[in-house]
């Protein structure tokens, strides 16, 4: 009788297939250590699998195939084969693991508190002095995110004063142990109730929901943070620096639209930059984030001053962070166009297109083309090149709505350059249709694209008829453009309307 041929599904396949070439390498080595199996039969299916990476989707990858690779020609064995697949689902879960744990252990120089805890139990004195030394050398490089900082940095101080415990000369030494912990540790739910708090009140606008549905929320704002700030002197230490810098961060978070909010965001911003030294590249990413997220706040209340705040972070935010990680890397593809409407609005050119040729390669694949070539065509027009900004803009792809409307945009000012009215109305008569027809539209873009709709409508009409029109049409254009909290080509249209202002009526 003909055996029945099982085709293979198995969870360690699925595990396996997401393995780079490299890790791969790394488990072959694994299987075979004999501290992690002992078994031979798991080491034959290794080779085998080794056949068929990294697709593993050949048809001759069958379970009858792979039990007579094992285990050699006879009679197939269901359970056999089960427990044997299910030992390499255990061994691929262990590797992942110490796979993880290892990577940890490199990226910190082959520090650890297992380590050093090691050391203390066996008594190995001399070896946990010279080993903790190091370790607190390596904390220092603020190599690891804050609040992973704080938790090491609080352990390392525990194991520190547990070797004198049993010593009462070193009291005062067991003493400031216990201080440096508590400080350490308040440190970390600071930092913790500032990301929470962020988290919660950004997402509640997103997501529709009340940040006061929140307990954490609640709690937080029953804390008098601006009384206990009066009482920390942010010089004072490493600790009380933190301290200060977490909670003014909490209450900017709480009272951004609050006008004394902006002495939180003077101070954060100061005292940040005084200090980077004290923060991993994720720290810098995630305050820097978190200032051009109130920068935007203070810009929507038509604090127009904040526009140039929000270059300066928007900069900053490309200047000091490195975004090789995979983790953040997808926001530079968020503030990508940002960056360039804000260089332009403050005619700094030369970094837009530094920007722009430094940047492109970190936008998603879907994107990338659009987003590079708009930037680009908008940096021709501010140049007055207008027709190169339109063979661009000709053979781009916007992916959604918003690229849509950043397109007419630009169409239509490239349009009301080149004397192309009739393609001009066309588009707006397109661009009026989607407002009114896409539902998703929030409230706030709904206002901000009706009016952009308006004043380039008044645009071409008062171009096309200025004798129709008076210098008071011209000055209720104005206030429309006031209107914007942030509009990058403002002087193109002030430029505009001086132009027409020449052909219409005096009243």
């Amino acid at each position: 009788m003909i055996p029945k041929i099982i085709m293979l599904k198995s969870k360690a396949i699925d595990i396996i297939k997401t393995f780079s070439p490299e890790e791969f390498k790394r488990f072959l080595n694994f299987v075979k250590s004999p501290y992690f199996s002992s078994a031979k039969s798991i080491v034959r299916l290794a080779d085998e699998l080794k056949n068929f990476y990294p697709a593993f989707d050949s048809h001759s990858l069958t379970e009858n195939y792979l039990y007579e690779k094992v285990y050699g020609k006879g009679k197939f064995s269901y359970s056999a084969m089960k427990n044997l697949m299910s030992e390499l689902i255990l061994l691929c879960e262990k590797f992942l693991v110490h796979d993880r744990l290892n990577k940890e252990l490199n990226l910190k120089e082959g520090n650890s508190i297992e380590l050093l805890s090691e050391f203390r139990e066996r008594k190995l004195d001399n070896l946990f002095k010279s080993r903790s030394k190091k370790f607190q050398s390596f904390l220092g490089k603020r190599s690891i995110e804050n609040s992973e900082y704080f938790t090491q940095a609080n352990k390392l101080e525990i194991l520190n004063y547990q070797l004198y415990l049993n010593n009462h000369r070193h009291n005062s030494l067991i003493w400031n142990g216990f201080l440096k912990r508590s400080s350490l540790d308040l440190c970390r739910n600071f930092h913790s109730l500032y990301l929470l708090t962020n988290m919660l009140v950004h997402s509640a606008e997103i997501l529709g929901g009340k940040p006061d549905d929140s307990l954490m929320i609640r709690f937080v704002k029953e804390l008098d943070i601006k009384s206990f700030l009066k009482s920390v002197k942010s010089d004072e230490s490493e600790e009380s620096f933190f301290i200060s810098i977490y909670s003014n961060l909490i209450l900017l978070t709480l009272e951004e639209s609050e006008e004394h909010s902006e002495e939180y965001y003077h101070e954060i911003k100061k005292s940040f930059l005084k200090n980077l030294h004290y923060f991993s590249n994720f720290d810098i990413y995630n305050i820097l984030k978190s200032l051009r997220s109130y920068c935007i706040i203070r810009m929507r209340l038509m604090r127009p001053h904040f526009i140039s705040e929000m270059y300066e972070v928007s900069k900053l935010l490309i200047e000091k962070v490195n975004y090789s990680s995979n983790t953040i890397k997808w926001f530079v593809g968020e503030i990508f166009t940002e960056v360039v409407m804000l260089s332009i609005y403050k005619k700094d050119y030369q970094f837009a297109e530094n920007f722009i040729e430094n940047y492109k390669s970190y936008l998603n694949k879907e994107v990338s083309e659009f987003e590079t070539g708009f930037t680009k065509a908008y940096l021709n027009l501010e140049y007055g090149e207008t027709e190169k900004a339109l063979q661009l803009m000709s053979g781009l792809k916007p992916v959604n709505g918003s690229m849509k409307i950043l397109l007419k945009n630009l169409f239509l000012r490239a349009y009301f350059e080149m004397g192309y009215s009739e393609e001009a109305f066309s588009i707006l008569d397109s661009y009026i249709h989607y407002i009114k027809k896409e539902k998703k539209l929030s409230p706030e873009k709904k206002y901000l694209y009706t009016l952009r709709y308006n004043v380039f409508l008044r645009l071409f009409k008062i171009k096309v008829m200025p004798e129709n029109y008076s210098k008071f049409d011209i000055a209720e254009l104005r206030k429309d453009l006031d209107r914007f909290y942030f509009i990058a080509d403002k002087d193109w249209y002030l430029i505009k309307l001086r132009e027409l202002e020449q052909f219409v009526k005096r009243k």
